[in-house]
């Protein structure tokens, strides 16, 4: 009779620990949908395997012979693929939070697209510094509109890659090879590009703002580390509601030369941060304290901001035009709403001159706000406390 599943397992860590058992040898096998969280791969026969949404949660596939395997929407939390064959594989919509890829070989491949609002637990980002893929072989990888932002791919391999479209930012490609890679329309906002090689690589319209290392015009620029740390490990935060990452703590940071343009960074302190003049336009900022921080000039067109906190902040001529401000849902601890929603407080704030046209303050509390030359009638304040 064939052994069952959890048995063949079993004769591979065996086997792996050199305890007699079996190697795991399992062309074309078929784990779809299979829950396998915690197990022992490392060095297994698995070419052309299928693993599409299965739970391989803290799995180990270290060394492992992957080729041509399809990993579609699997959970790859925490996974390592440290030195495996990922040829020709497949990782379209996989969650990839902590996941580890150093020294794997994915050329060939086709590489993430994992979009949060795919799924309610899609995660696209890893560990400290994202998915982990230094020095990962992604030669010929055709990934247009992947997303791998904060990924780690320093001194990672990626000749001739098709990343057009892709979203890298405050990924860390330091030292990578990216020779006739083609990064056309991709976002490197943040990314570290330092040492890297982009001879013949299409950088046709990549958005490379705030990007350390090189610029358009060849300039050498420098960002804070520990700011692109932050930010990588606050999105993992986000993305696994809270369980891996950690909450974003901005509070008394120079930020004034960086772009938060897009980026998604609910529930961050940025209490006393320096941000003049900084773009977010865009961005989700929902439950962020910005207690007393510097937002002079800032660029707030069209930001998420419900339930923020910008008590004391100074926000003379800042550009609030279309932003919502509105009351935040609050969510129980499975993300889901309870009902309860928390204002946004502006008391105290210098709105001096800012630009409020179609900002939404519905419920905010603008108690003892500066609002001098401030357009405030052009805005709607329904329920709004200014006094």
């Amino acid at each position: 009779m064939a052994k069952k599943l959890p048995e063949i397992l079993a004769d591979h860590v065996l086997w792996e620990t050199r305890k007699r058992g079996r190697r795991l040898d399992m062309p074309w096998g078929n784990f779809v949908g299979h829950s396998l969280k915690n197990q022992n791969f490392r060095q297994a026969r698995l070419p052309g395997a299928r693993f599409e949404d299965a739970d391989l949660s803290d799995s180990d596939f270290a060394g492992a012979d992957l080729f041509a395997a399809c990993f579609d929407n699997a959970f790859l939390i925490g996974t390592k693929f440290i030195g495996a064959d990922l040829r020709g594989s497949s990782f379209r919509g996989a969650m990839l939070a902590e996941a580890d890829f150093t020294g794997a070989d994915l050329s060939g491949g086709v590489l993430f697209d994992a979009r949060p609002d795919v799924k309610a637990k899609n995660f696209a980002t890893g560990n400290v510094k994202g998915a982990d893929m230094r020095d990962a072989n992604l030669t010929g990888t055709r990934s247009p509109g992947c997303i791998m932002e904060g990924a780690f791919l320093a001194g990672a391999t990626l000749r001739g890659a098709d990343l057009s479209g892709a979203r890298l930012a405050a990924a860390d490609l330091t030292g990578a090879d990216l020779v006739g890679a083609n990064l056309r329309g991709a976002d490197l906002r943040a990314a570290v590009l330092a040492a890297a090689d982009i001879t013949d690589a299409n950088l046709e319209g990549a958005d490379l703002d705030a990007s350390t290392g090189l610029s358009p015009d060849g300039e050498r620029h420098f960002l804070d580390p520990d700011i692109r740390r932050l930010l990588v490990r606050h999105r993992t935060w986000i993305a696994t509601a809270g369980s891996r990452g950690a909450r974003a703590d901005f509070s008394t940071h120079d930020m004034t030369s960086f772009s938060l343009a897009g980026f998604d960074l609910s529930g961050a302190s940025f209490k006393g941060s320096s941000l003049p003049g900084v773009c977010m336009q865009e961005g989700t900022f929902r439950l962020c304290d910005f207690t007393d921080a510097d937002l002079t000039c800032a660029n707030l067109r069209n930001a998420i901001l419900q339930g923020v906190t910008f008590i004391g902040a100074k926000l003379g001529h800042a550009d609030l035009t279309n932003a919502d401000l509105s009351p935040a849902p609050i969510l129980d601890a499975l993300n889901r709403p309870t009902g309860r929603t928390w204002a946004s407080n502006l008391s105290n704030a210098n709105m001096t001159n800012a630009k409020v046209e179609g900002t939404n303050f519905e419920r905010a509390n603008l108690t003892g706000a500066k609002l001098d030359g401030c357009e405030i009638n052009a805005a709607s304040t329904v329920g709004a406390r200014r006094w």
